[in-house]
């Protein structure tokens, strides 16, 4: 009889470490040729670590340098209760990688809460204004999906400076 039992567990014991490793195994979300990365909620900006320059960069999963060529905000009904709320997504196309291995698509696609529709504007907290031009991501990895580094993850980069 305890031979059974101990059969039976191994079995269990089993499967439950396969479903863990398939959990593990999950990839970051992307769509119609690009990778899905959502902003991070901006409370930990009040972090004191925030303020040593090279906590960001030792806490990204990924630095990629690139740029944002379009934005475009839309309403988008929320899930679960009464109302809609407006939302930008911004294209990126990176350029480079300064930290981390290339991701499934040189191509992201950054969602962010708060933009302006036709003169109506919903701000967020904490929420990056996205704007075009040349930028360098901070991006962490946090349960299968990237998010904006907590702490000012996009920084505009300066034009180079022409030869004189």
């Amino acid at each position: 009889m305890a031979k059974g039992h101990i059969a039976i567990f191994a079995i269990v014991f089993a499967a439950f470490v396969l479903i863990l490793a398939g959990c593990a195994m999950t990839s970051i979300p992307s769509s119609e040729g690009r990778v899905i990365v959502k902003q991070s909620g901006g409370s930990s900006m009040l972090s004191a670590q925030c303020n040593d320059p090279s906590y960001i960069e030792n806490t990204s999963d990924y630095i990629v340098e690139g740029e944002i060529t379009s934005t475009e905000s839309k309403w988008v009904e929320n899930k679960g209760s009464e109302g809609r709320n407006i939302y930008t997504y911004s294209d990126f196309t990176i350029e480079k990688y300064v930290k981390g291995k290339p991701l499934t698509y040189d191509k992201i696609q950054i969602v962010t809460d708060g933009g302006c529709i036709a003169g109506m504007c919903q701000g967020v907290e904490d929420s990056p204004t996205m704007d075009t031009g040349k930028k360098r991501l901070y991006l962490k990895e946090i349960g299968g999906e990237l998010m904006i580094h907590g702490c000012g993850g996009i920084k505009t980069l300066e034009p180079a400076s022409l030869p004189a």
